[in-house]
């Protein structure tokens, strides 16, 4: 007999949709966030973990919703930021993910994330090589998210395949297109 998700608690289903999550069982990790969010819909973590499932699942739209929400009821999420602002570049949107990701570049802003908003947005303004010094330098910070650090280095090798940081200076629609190349491929993996 196996007991369905309204026999566990927030928290108990909060730490099995993580579980499912690094399993790769998608469909358990989105029955038991949204079990969870129906009984409890100002859980920011869960749908902050619910916008990361729908990326992978290359839902950008739903992902977008979920990040947003996250945000809207705990704005210190800053991971939930730069995620949202990575997902907004996917869906084309590169203004709204300028001002998603400005935030993360003051001094306030954990260096890690700061490095990496930093570096996104110098590939939106089309400098390849401050991108990748940037890039290179939240990987060098970043000791806690080895995944986080796996996709900068897929956004690295996107930008180098692109042959954009031996200092040549991209368009805006070279950025563009490796952002898109990037994201599309790091998130349906």
């Amino acid at each position: 007999m196996t007991l369905s998700d309204t026999h566990f608690t927030d928290n108990e289903l909060f730490h099995l949709a993580i579980a499912a999550a690094r399993q790769q069982q998608h469909e358990d990790t989105l029955r038991h966030l949204k079990t969870l969010l129906a009984r409890n819909p100002e859980h920011a973590e869960a749908h902050y973990l619910l916008g990361t499932a729908y990326a992978t699942l290359g839902m950008m739209e739903e992902a977008a919703q979920s990040l947003t929400l996250a945000l809207a009821q705990a704005p210190q999420l800053a991971l939930a930021r730069f995620q949202l602002g990575l997902v907004r570049l996917g869906l084309g949107q590169p203004e709204q993910a300028s001002q998603t990701l400005q935030p993360l570049t003051t001094q306030a802003a954990e260096p890690v994330l700061q490095a990496f908003a930093l570096g996104v947005l110098a590939i939106q303004a089309g400098d390849g090589a401050a991108a990748e010094q940037h890039l290179r330098h939240g990987i060098h910070l970043n000791t806690a998210n080895p995944a986080l650090n796996q996709d900068m280095q897929g956004l690295l090798e996107a930008l180098e395949k692109m042959q954009l940081t031996d200092g040549k200076r991209p368009s805006e629609e070279e950025g563009l297109q490796v952002e898109n190349a990037y994201l599309l491929g790091a998130y349906r993996q």
